[in-house]
């Protein structure tokens, strides 16, 4: 039977395998586990059932029967290979090269999705900043202009490409008038990508913080640490609290602006990191 499910709108395998599966048991009533089971070849019937709810990998023998089966043209099964490669992977450096050959591969009209935009834009710190002074009222358009206000190490040829990105994917907009807007559009559908994207975007901030450990004077930055000890019960009441600062910290930020509307502005960079030093449960116990 034709497969008209859209796996280029997919980002998750297992998802567009339930998805078939649902489609192909709405239009067959015999159409079953067991049956694309032993369409493929296989002993376990519920292979597939197995695969969607995350208890089977797909090796690459799998794959390449799976889209056969399926019925998946050669641009659909290399999409398809991607992105089970892609969900099963653990390096996040073949990850990000992953997401690219799929970015890739989807047809013109889908080339760039949400996802891809948004997993970019938090690729490197230069993203976010410059999106955050476009919300300056003297902010310009020019790389150069750019160039001389930021601290983070970079170049022109690096801000014009990112400025060209914030403009073509409307994360920042400009008016006829001259006048820029910003656009809140980190939109990430997969968690996969998500969690990616993330790791990723800290990295980029964490080497961004080394560096400016020694190219900032001490009066214009905060560096410090504290190292205690907790009972294990209490991490996620810390990880509560350290959320809940954030956002108060935010919403002071937000009202100074407000409050002090003609006074000059800055782009400031806050980061934080909480992880445990020591195992929670001793091996020996």
């Amino acid at each position: 039977m034709e497969n008209k499910l859209d796996i280029f709108q997919y980002q998750d395998f297992r998802l567009y395998l339930a998805d078939y599966y649902a489609k192909q048991k709405a239009e067959s009533a015999g159409f079953s586990y067991r049956q694309f089971s032993k369409r493929c070849g296989f002993s376990s019937p519920n292979f597939l059932k197995l695969v969607i709810d995350g208890k089977r990998n797909l090796s690459a023998e799998s794959i390449s029967i799976f889209i056969r089966v399926i019925g998946l043209n050669a641009k659909e099964g290399m999409f398809f290979r991607s992105l089970v490669e892609f969900c099963q992977e653990k390096d996040d450096q073949r990850k990000a090269d992953l997401l690219q050959v799929m970015a890739k591969l989807r047809p013109f009209a889908d080339e760039r999705s949400i996802d891809d935009d948004s997993v970019q834009y938090m690729s490197h710190w230069l993203y976010p900043v410059i999106r955050e002074m476009a919300e300056r009222p003297d902010f310009c358009d020019d790389p150069y202009w750019i160039s001389r206000r930021l601290n983070g190490r970079t170049s022109v040829r690096d801000i014009r490409t990112v400025l060209d990105f914030l403009f073509k994917a409307k994360f920042i907009v400009k008016s006829e008038d001259g006048s820029f807007s910003c656009q809140d559009k980190i939109v990430i559908s997969s968690d996969e990508v998500k969690n990616l994207a993330l790791r990723q975007y800290y990295r980029t901030i964490l080497d961004q913080g080394k560096d400016m450990l020694s190219d900032l004077a001490l009066e214009e930055r905060e560096f410090g640490s504290l190292i205690l000890t907790m009972p294990v019960t209490r991490l996620a009441d810390f990880k509560q609290r350290l959320k809940e600062f954030r956002r108060s910290i935010h919403k002071w930020a937000l009202d100074a602006v407000v409050d002090e509307a003609e006074a000059p502005a800055q782009v400031v960079q806050f980061n934080f990191q909480m992880f445990p030093q020591t195992k929670g449960k001793s091996r020996d116990s």
